[in-house]
């Protein structure tokens, strides 16, 4: 892969790959599709073979660090209009979708091209397990598509089969499906459904919690099971908060960095979780921080 569609890929920008012109040997090559390009400067162009190709949208419907979400609809349609892919990460915040009352955090979907999610952050599915739907299949398999003599077999034109070779880089995939089966099994639709709304609600509990304590401040809506917040005070300090929080392991917390703050993040994830345990880890910050505020600052 060129080290600049690496690049275009660790923030958070994709180029859907397609089968290029043949090169010697008759090998084909997977290159970046060309799209039209549209919003003037606002798109990102991925410079390859000396070439500017426009990238795909990317929209989130919860992102990992902050869960923030964007459901910006006219920029949808436009992107649509103007054929461009749009893809939509909900690796978090899919799970939740389950629930009728989260389902408006999907506004805009008719419009995408591919939607993903993981059932393994938030579905009780054990790592590793990605859901991903495309609206139009023939866009991966043209794109994938891949015939030699030795993989060939008496199916595979009789369209009674989906064939997932050709929806993919790898040949092979493991048997994930019968995880997320025994979970549906032993769940059912409303058992999820209350645990992913007990853990909106804990995540609410620790938010209340947080509010009434004037040191620290709430960073971000709490939306779902993630609280993002930090003590009133210069990064430095809430990285000092953070480093006592977890040298004490007791509760394991990581930060991210919202708006050029240093912010602590508290994720409601355990299947076993109760109010006790968040009033517990509160307690616990909670004095850390005391005794951070009281030690002597140059």
């Amino acid at each position: 892969m060129p080290r600049c569609l690496e690049a275009a890929g660790s923030c958070g920008l994709t180029a859907p790959p397609t089968r290029g012109p043949a090169g010697p040997g008759g090998r084909r090559h997977r290159g970046p599709q060309p799209r039209k390009a549209c919003f003037g400067s606002l798109v990102p162009l991925l410079h390859l073979h000396g070439k500017a190709w426009p990238l795909p949208a990317r929209q989130f419907r919860g992102t990992w660090k902050a869960e923030i979400m964007f459901t910006k609809e006219p920029g949808m349609v436009a992107g649509n209009k103007e054929d461009m892919w749009l893809h939509i990460d909900a690796a978090y915040a899919g799970s939740s979708f389950i629930c009728p009352e989260f389902r408006h955090l999907l506004n805009g979907v008719e419009f995408a091209d591919s939607f993903n999610f993981n059932p393994h952050k938030w579905l009780l599915v054990n790592f590793d397990c990605s859901a991903m739907w495309v609206k139009k299949r023939t866009d991966l398999i043209g794109a994938f598509k891949l015939d030699p003599l030795y993989l060939k077999h008496n199916h595979q034109d009789s369209g009674l089969i989906t064939d997932y070779r050709h929806w993919q880089l790898p040949l092979g995939r493991r048997f994930r499906s019968l995880k997320m089966w025994f979970v549906f099994r032993m769940y059912g639709v409303k058992g999820l459904q209350a645990y992913i709304r007990k853990h909106v609600r804990l995540a609410h509990e620790f938010e209340r919690l947080v509010q009434q304590d004037p040191r620290f401040e709430i960073c971000t809506e709490v939306t779902l099971g993630l609280v993002c917040f930090r003590l009133k005070g210069s990064n430095r300090l809430n990285e000092e908060l953070l480093e006592r929080i977890n040298s004490a392991k007791k509760i394991h917390l990581v930060p991210c960095h919202l708006r050029d703050k240093f912010v602590l993040r508290f994720a409601i994830c355990a299947r076993t979780v109760e109010s006790a345990h968040v009033q517990l880890a509160w307690k616990h910050v909670a004095q850390l921080a005391t005794s951070l505020l009281a030690t002597p600052r140059d």
